[in-house]
């Protein structure tokens, strides 16, 4: 069997062995492929791929390619493949070069190529999802973006690729590769540039609006899945968890690494701005910053200034007085609604006072039990805070007397009454607090009755005597004055005794007397040793009563009471003299003072002190306390206490300790504490206007806000204690102690943190509203009077003269640091925008810009477009036609009240055309002299500028035409004149500009007359001829204005007469008979035109021949006739001459001779007899025939005349409908829908 027969029976060819593989690579989105050039008919091959130099297992593939996917996650990749039946190897390592940088950094990328083009050039090729040549590189230049590459290989023909890329975006990642075709994009042997980017920009998400004392949570989230390019290896390498770093008030909370950031929500965090950023490679920018919204109702209302109350807690006030003002706050979020009320104790009801915070100047009456503060929060309206002012409200009114039950007395009046008979008086006083009534008689000296239990006083006289008769006085008296205080002073030793001096406080009228008051001891005996002194006070009826008492030292300490009138006033305790003293301070409100524990029967002490060591001399207080005000002028207070006849030092060093620091720093605060406690805790206390517990420390931990407070003292029992405030605001500001109880707050021994912020934002005052020209003054002000805190402090140092920051459109105006800026206002500060800053300690917020509005007037006015005027400096435009739009302006502030007008030559007044700066399409007539802008300036009434539009209107009317002075003349009237007489022709064209006047004859062709200096065309035919019957026109003509004009038509009435222009035409006719006819064609002028039947032929015999037709004919002039006479004349009789006659009067004579013929002429006469007079017929249908057709033109004329007319009727209605549209606007669509 041979080779041809192998190949039918088995279908395929037998090839020789091949030789060795050759395999190549190629890299496609992060796979890499490899291809080998083995015989097409090999069956299969076994390979074994090798992973970063680790080989796997032998297996079999069909097919000669194979590819590993995601190649990235490796070094190298290896393979080796085998033909079947051949252990050679045929091996290949694919190394996996990628580069990894980030964003706007530089990158150099470099592979070795397997050889360099002698000739061409070799392209580096940038593949991601498309591929693009990105560098060429010749043997001699290379071409390249040099902004974005730079080729580092030298020379230019090295196989050693080395380039840098610039810059880098996440738009550069991909693959790079190099080579002399296309393929050598994706061919092996490239390098993967990996980009890493910034995660996008986080948002942090949550509810910010939550109740205090709620966890709070905020999430910092990002919306790109990924940073990092090509996709095919960030697909490899999704993203691990990212972290993320929190910051409040754009400092790092350290620890907080999670996206979700936990807080127990407090008060303070109102101040602060949290944001976040998120890490992968690389931090992603910030986030916005997002503000909690803390949301808290009050633990209590705070009015201010603090009433003054009473032993009973009552705010005394007397009836007709004004209370207030007050101020009510509450510290709620959001802020409560705050009202104020007050109850009427009659009704028991409550009033509205006020809808806001302050109570201002209410009268006080005897009604108002009390007022309310009460607040209100919104979000929760069962939510409810009250604080009440109660009233103590006095008044004392004038004594009503009755006597006998029911009869009023009234005052100075004089009761009649009878000897013998009983009277019965009542006195009442209605009076708060309960008077005390008495009934005095002849003076105030004899009292013969009183009470100070109730507000009637009953006294009855049973049987009146004459000596009754007398003068009686009914008064309220005398009562404690419960808006004072008793008060107690431990006077001097006298022996073994020792004096109390004691001030009461007392109301009455009439004055108290002092020999009336005495003092009992608390065993109920009256002491005799006293003295008592009245001093009256601020009102007419308040007094204050000072006692001298001389009490036993040992025997008669308790209560001891003050009568009058031998009625108990009030009960003062007193109490035993005391050891050695003890010296404490507290500090409140920025004083300081300093108590001891001496004996209270000491009634005074002697003390010094000193300010910062500096000792004043010694003094003498009474009482047991002394107070340093404004303590924080001094570094240190010392104050030195001896008792009366006690050389002993009480001695006591007050430090002032204090601290400033600027609002958003950290501060450290630190003092000794005398112990700290064994058990229980060490509370820390911020006190200012409420004071507070912030930090407690025990032995084995502390309690605080983390954001805000750091606890230092190590180890935690240390009586070193200190601490940090981190971020610190206003609110921080106040007195920094601490201890085991609440009352350790206000004790001395603590710090003052002194609080610097800002000065507050500034607002700019003056008048910005000012004329140009004029100075202007702007005040950059703060309305709050310090910017320190606590207040305290701040009273003791008030604003430094601030420095100010000026800026014009954000612009500093350099040496402009005044409170006041002056400026002259010129038309272009209207551009500009002003703000300021203030400066103490801190540069205040920047101001809310303020604009000048500099107040002006027009120099001129403009009207745009602007108006194209004639050499007269006028406006050319035809009657009829619209003038506008044309807009008017005037630069003014405020913008001037802009009018258009026209005047009217005809009244000579000014109308109004539109209320704007905008004059529409206006229909111009000839009486429009001029249109009129007027700007009218508001702040000035007397200011007024124009400008005005002066017309040349151009019309041109009908033309109206006269005759002989008087008489008018219509269009196309038909003149009727008589021959031989004058006609005057008068024709005027009102005009302007001023018309060219023609008159016409026969058509515009031939002008008899013409002017074109005046609106007059006069024109006399002096005597008039038939001739001159015609058709006349006169005409108006105006540069471009259609012409006018007027026909009519004279008609000369003339007697009937040859035309001379003219011959007589005779035509000898043919034989009828013995007889022939004649016809006779004679031109005649006439008008009106002749009447056929009046013409008549007389014979040279003189008599009439009747046998003739006459035609009439008219010719070229309308008062041109053809007389064309057909006569039967004899043939042989009637030869000479014949007259022609018209009403029976000659007209012309025609001379008909007789015709010699011969035999031969006889033949043909007889011939053409026949022809002829077929001929002769037919010139006669002829004529007719003519003048029937010269009749129809003339109807045709007549016709297009009339057509014409119409026309022109027409065209005046469309016009005067366009008019109509043009100024009713609004309702043209309508009218244009029903035509």
């Amino acid at each position: 069997m041979n080779t041809l027969q192998l190949v039918a029976y088995f279908g395929f060819i037998l090839f020789a062995k091949g030789g060795p593989l050759h395999i190549t690579t190629q890299f496609i989105d992060g796979d890499v492929s490899f291809f080998w050039n083995g015989d097409p008919w090999v069956p299969y091959y076994d390979l074994s791929i090798g992973i970063n130099q680790i080989n796997k297992t032998w297996y079999r593939i069909s097919g000669r390619q194979y590819t590993v996917k995601k190649a990235l996650l490796y070094d190298s990749v290896s393979i080796n493949v085998r033909v079947p039946d051949d252990p050679s190897d045929n091996k290949l390592t694919y190394k996996v070069s990628k580069i990894e940088s980030n964003v706007n950094n530089s990158v150099k990328i470099s592979w070795t190529a397997p050889y360099f083009p002698r000739a061409g050039e070799y392209t580096i090729y940038h593949t991601n999802k498309v591929y693009r040549s990105i560098i060429s590189v010749y043997s001699n230049d290379v071409t390249l973006d040099q902004t974005k590459y730079e080729y580092h290989s030298r020379p230019l023909t090295s196989t050693n690729i080395s380039f840098e890329i610039k810059d880098i975006t996440p738009d550069d990642a991909g693959y790079y590769n190099g080579g002399t075709k296309t393929k050598a994009a994706w061919s092996g042997g490239g390098v993967v540039l990996i980009v890493h980017n910034k995660p996008s920009k986080p948002k942090i998400q949550g509810n910010i609006n939550i109740l205090v004392g709620n966890s709070l949570e905020l999430t910092c989230t990002c919306t790109s899945s990924s940073s990092t390019t090509p996709e095919y290896y960030a697909r490899l390498h999704p993203l691990s968890p990212l972290s993320y770093t929190w910051f409040v008030n754009s400092t790092q909370l350290y620890g907080e690494t999670n996206k979700t950031l936990k807080l127990r929500v407090t008060r303070n965090y109102k101040y602060n701005q949290y944001s976040c950023t998120a890490n992968d490679k690389l931090v992603s920018d910030w986030s916005d910053p997002v503000i909690i919204n803390p949301l808290y109702t009050s633990d209590k209302l705070t009015i201010s200034p603090r009433p003054s109350l009473n032993l009973y807690n009552k705010l005394p006030v007397k009836e007709g007085e004004s209370i207030g003002p007050y101020t009510c706050t509450a510290d709620c979020n959001p802020p409560c609604d705050m009202t104020w009320k007050y109850k009427d104790s009659t009704s028991g009801g409550f009033f509205d006072v006020a809808s806001s915070g302050l109570l201002i100047g209410h009268i006080v009456n005897r009604s108002i039990a009390l007022y309310r503060c009460i607040a209100q929060y919104s979000p929760d309206k069962d939510f409810k805070v009250i604080e009440n002012i109660i009233l103590d409200v006095h008044y004392l009114d004038e004594p009503q007397l009755v006597y006998n039950e029911n009869s009023p007395i009234y005052t100075y009046e004089e009761l009649q009454v009878q000897e013998n008979t009983s009277l019965h008086l009542h006195c009442h006083v209605n009076s708060n607090p309960t008077p005390t009534i008495r009934l005095h008689r002849g003076g105030n000296a004899n009292v013969i009755a009183e009470t100070n239990s109730t507000n009637w006083l009953n006294h009855t006289i049973y049987s009146l005597q004459c000596s009754d008769s007398d003068e009686y006085t009914c008064t309220g008296d005398l009562r404690l004055n419960s808006k004072d205080t008793v008060e107690l002073i431990n006077g001097f030793k006298v022996g073994s005794q020792r004096t109390v001096i004691i001030k009461v406080p007392v109301i009455a009228y009439p004055p108290p007397v002092t020999s009336r008051f005495s003092w009992v001891d608390p065993k109920g005996q009256m002491i005799n040793r006293t003295n008592v002194a009245l001093l009256k006070t601020h009102e007419h009826y308040s007094y204050l009563i000072t006692s001298v008492v001389l009490l036993p030292e040992v025997e008669h300490y308790g209560e001891y009471s003050v009568q009058y009138n031998g009625k108990s006033l009030t009960k003062i305790p007193i109490t035993k003299r005391g050891g050695p003293l003890h010296i404490t301070t507290q500090f409140i409100d920025g004083d300081v003072s300093f108590f001891w524990n001496g004996d209270p029967g000491v009634p005074f002490f002697y003390l010094t002190i000193g300010n910062n060591k500096t000792n004043i001399t010694w003094y003498l207080v009474y009482g047991r306390q002394y107070t340093v005000k404004n303590a924080l002028l001094y570094d240190s207070i010392s104050i030195n206490v001896r008792a009366p006849d006690d050389p002993t030092d009480n001695k006591f060093t007050y430090k002032v300790s204090k601290i400033e620091g600027n609002v958003e720093n950290s501060v450290k605060i630190s003092w000794t504490a005398p112990f700290f406690p064994k058990a229980g805790d060490y509370i820390i206390y911020h006190t200012n206007k409420v004071n507070r517990s912030i930090i407690s420390v025990c032995s084995n931990d502390v309690t605080l806000d983390q954001t805000k407070y750091e606890y230092h003292s190590r180890p935690l029992t240390s009586t070193n204690i200190s601490f940090e405030i981190k971020n610190i605001t206003p609110d921080d500001a106040g007195y920094y102690n601490g201890g085991t109880k609440a009352e350790a707050a206000g004790s001395g021994g603590g710090v003052v943190l002194i609080v610097h912020n800002k000065p507050s934002k500034p607002n700019i005052h003056g008048n910005r509203n000012i004329l140009v020209g004029n100075s202007l003054e702007l005040t950059c002000t703060c309305n709050s009077s310090s910017s320190t805190t606590p207040e305290y402090y701040a009273r003791l140092h008030p604003l430094s003269s601030l420095s100010y920051t000026w800026y014009v459109n954000n612009t500093q105006l350099y040496g402009e640091t005044n409170k006041t800026l002056r400026l002259r206002v010129t038309r272009n500060h209207k551009y500009n925008q002003y703000s300021c800053t203030s400066r103490d300690k801190l540069e205040s917020d920047r101001s809310d810009p303020v604009k000048i509005n500099p107040m002006y007037t027009s120099d001129k006015l403009t009207i745009s477009p602007r108006p194209s005027l004639n050499l007269y400096n006028k406006l050319p435009v035809k009657e009829g036609e619209t003038i506008g739009p044309y807009t008017c302006t005037a630069d003014c502030n405020p913008p001037c009240d802009m009018t258009w007008k026209y005047k009217d030559t005809t009244s000579g007044g000014f109308f109004d055309v539109a209320s704007t700066a905008l004059l529409g399409s206006h229909f111009v007539n000839r009486s429009i002299a001029l249109y009129r802008c007027i700007a009218q300036y508001s702040p000035d009434k007397d200011f007024k500028i124009i400008e005005n539009i002066i017309l040349d209107v151009y019309y041109l009317d009908e033309p109206q035409l006269v005759y002989n002075e008087n008489s008018p003349i219509y269009t196309y009237e038909e003149l009727q004149v008589q021959e031989k007489t004058s006609l005057h022709l008068y024709c005027h064209v009102n005009s302007n500009p001023t018309p060219t006047i023609r008159l016409h004859r026969d058509g515009n062709a031939n002008v008899i007359a013409e002017t074109n200096g005046a609106n007059w065309l006069n024109h006399t035919i002096f005597s008039l001829q038939c001739s001159d019957s015609d058709e006349y026109t006169c005409t108006g003509e105006s540069t471009g204005l259609s012409s006018k004009k007027k026909v009519f038509r004279i008609n000369v009435n003339c007697d009937l007469r040859l035309n001379s222009k003219d011959t007589v035409e005779l035509i000898k006719g043919f034989e009828v008979g013995s007889q022939r006819t004649v016809i006779i064609k004679i031109p005649v002028i006439a008008y009106p035109p002749p009447v056929t039947s009046r013409f008549t032929w007389v014979d040279p015999k003189g008599q009439m021949i009747n046998g003739t037709n006459v035609a009439l004919l008219k010719t070229h002039e309308h008062y041109s006739y053809l007389i064309t006479s057909v006569v039967l004349l004899p043939e042989v009789e009637h030869y000479g001459e014949y007259s022609v006659q018209y009403n029976g009067k000659p007209l012309t004579k025609i001379p008909i001779t007789k015709r010699v013929t011969t035999s031969h002429d006889e033949t043909r006469r007889d011939v053409k007899t026949n022809g002829q007079e077929n001929q002769n017929v037919l010139d006669l249908e002829i004529e007719k025939l003519k003048l029937e057709n010269r009749k129809l033109h003339e109807e045709i004329q007549r016709t297009q005349l009339e057509k014409e007319t119409l026309q022109a009727a027409r065209n005046l209605y469309n016009a005067k409908l366009m008019l109509i549209l043009k100024e009713n606007k609004e309702i043209a669509p309508s009218i244009v829908g029903q035509l």
